[in-house]
């Protein structure tokens, strides 16, 4: 059911909790773009999300506070993105 969508959303809460991978599972169907809401970068660099990012389009959205710690914030955005995931802070998801 999921090839039928552009995208699927899930928090960080399902992420912690299932390890998903929340593509297409058939062969030749094309797997939507997976959004993930984790205001502070929590996602497991080891999890099957980030593993896969370079094959299924990933996003996550995350919120540019004071609150999440500068360096780790920062290594996790260098890692993401060296993982071939695309992160956006809510402020920008919100403006575009």
């Amino acid at each position: 059911m999921r090839h039928r969508y552009m995208g699927i959303m899930a928090g960080i809460g399902t992420v912690l909790a299932d390890d998903p991978m929340l593509n297409v599972r058939m062969e030749g169907w094309k797997s939507p773009i997976r959004i993930l809401c984790d205001s502070g970068l929590r996602i497991p660099l080891d999890g099957q999300i980030v593993k896969s990012a370079g094959k299924y389009r990933t996003i996550v959205a995350y919120a540019d506070s004071e609150n999440t710690e500068a360096k780790r914030k920062d290594y996790m955005k260098w890692e993401l993105r060296r993982s071939a995931v695309r992160i956006k802070t809510i402020r920008w998801i919100l403006k575009n």
